[in-house]
């Protein structure tokens, strides 16, 4: 792994802190250069799975104290771009089903499947670890199909979706959304 961080020119110690930048340009090198010396194509899955609210630095801390699962996600799509611009996120409720849903709208970062994976992978960590009940979020993407998921972060496959999105039940304003 040295080796992919000297070849794409990142220093290692960036991942030590949450809070130190590292662009989505960057980001994206190394894990397509990591598919590339791995042949790993559900690498950036694997990458997401290690994440959770630290993933988002002081914007994570900000959704850990929301009143709820659903203002939490809020807060993560509305300010997430104060942490690593680049990025789109959107959540939909309708009844008692949230749908998030990630993108990369910078134009030009290579690997952008991976790292959206990455990012939905680390979505389910956030919403199984903030949830009052047991959460089981459903992921689709449309860019790479067989990167979804495993038994670590919950999550099922659906299908191709024009966003990368996930799906849960357990994000509404009721009972069931306050926060551990």
């Amino acid at each position: 792994s040295a080796r992919i961080f000297a070849a794409e020119k990142v220093d290692p110690a960036l991942f030590d802190d949450p809070e130190n930048p590292i662009s989505l340009a960057a980001i994206g090198r190394l894990l397509d250069r990591s598919v590339e010396v791995t042949g790993c194509q559900h690498f950036g899955l694997l990458v997401g799975q290690q994440g959770g609210l630290r993933s988002f630095g002081l914007v994570g801390v900000f959704a850990r104290y929301s009143p709820d699962l659903q203002t939490a996600l809020g807060r993560l799509g509305t300010y997430i771009h104060l942490y690593h611009g680049g990025q789109a996120v959107s959540l939909d409720v309708a009844g008692d089903v949230a749908t998030l849903s990630y993108s990369i709208v910078q134009p030009g970062i290579k690997a952008v499947d991976q790292i959206e994976g990455g990012a939905l992978a680390i979505f389910c960590n956030v919403i199984r670890g903030l949830s009052s009940r047991p959460s089981r979020p459903r992921c689709s993407s449309m860019r790479s199909k067989a990167q979804w998921c495993s038994p670590p972060t919950g999550c099922v496959v659906v299908g191709p979706t024009p966003r990368p999105t996930l799906t849960c039940s357990a994000c509404s304003r009721g009972r069931s959304s306050r926060l551990r």
